[in-house]
């Protein structure tokens, strides 16, 4: 490697015994995108094989079941766009240190298994930041206030995070979330009060929350919600008559809702409704 410093794509998917990366790997001042994936046998990113990339922009580690270090000088990757490290399901946290990351747009962080909170400074300094994966990480309960700072996010996935129990208001500072999952949350019983700070809220996925029982008043302004899902809520009753003045809304899916006893007919905006049993 040290003899190619012109080098920019490196891929070594699937390199099942390699068990780290060389120092002289951060001696490759050009490199732009890295991939790792799958290399089974990777325990640690360590700060000198990395320290000198500053023009990397792409950095693939899904799937690297062995890893669980991430150093923290993540944070001098200063070009970097994309970070995918889902289904590292040894990897205990998110390291703090990487509020350097300016630049990244994409942080997919799914399936982490031993993932339980989040340190606040993890999510600093990410202002370029659009998607963030969080899907699946099982015990993850809650998400730090500093999520309020995401001031780019669109998206952002909680879909099967069953221990999340709660999330703090500052996440409704998100003023450019367009697309909301909470699929599979079941332990998560109510909303933040402030949810219709949300006004660029397009698509809210509720499906199968389990131990949601009613929705805040406030919904009312999420002016630019068009779906709204609510399959298998199980324990929901009714949901606020005030959706009525969301006139964005097209689709609304209650099926499965096994105790709704709520009315829909002043929902004259809905293109579709789907009720009965999912």
């Amino acid at each position: 490697l040290a003899d190619t410093p012109a080098l920019r794509v490196l891929r070594l998917d699937d390199c099942q015994g390699l068990l780290e990366l060389p120092d002289c790997l951060g001696r490759l001042e050009q490199l732009e995108t890295l991939e790792l994936t799958r290399c089974i046998r990777l325990r640690q990113l360590r700060r000198a094989s990395v320290a000198g990339l500053g023009r990397l922009e792409v950095l693939a580690m899904a799937s690297c079941e062995q890893l669980t270090k991430l150093t923290g000088g993540l944070g001098l990757l200063s070009s970097l766009a994309s970070l995918e490290i889902s289904d590292c399901r040894a990897l205990p946290e998110l390291p703090g240190g990487m509020g350097g990351l300016g630049r990244l747009t994409s942080l997919g962080a799914a399936g982490l298994a031993g993932l339980e909170e989040i340190p606040g400074d993890a999510m600093q300094g990410f202002d370029a930041l659009v998607d963030l994966d969080l899907s699946f990480c099982d015990k993850l309960k809650t998400l730090p206030s500093s999520v309020g700072s995401l001031s780019s996010l669109r998206r952002l996935s909680l879909a099967g995070c069953r221990m999340m129990v709660r999330l703090p208001s500052a996440v409704c500072r998100l003023g450019a979330l367009q697309d909301l999952d909470f699929t599979g949350c079941a332990a998560l019983e109510s909303l933040p009060s402030n949810l219709g700070a949300f006004t660029s809220l397009r698509a809210l996925n509720l499906s199968r929350c389990l131990g949601l029982r009613s929705l805040p008043e406030t919904i009312s302004r999420l002016s630019a919600l068009q779906v709204l899902n609510l399959t298998r809520c199980a324990l929901l009753v009714e949901i606020p008559m005030t959706l009525t003045v969301i006139t964005s809304l097209q689709m609304l899916n209650l099926s499965g809702c096994a105790q709704f006893r709520g009315t829909l007919s002043s929902l004259e905006c809905l293109a579709t409704v789907v009720l009965g049993y999912s």
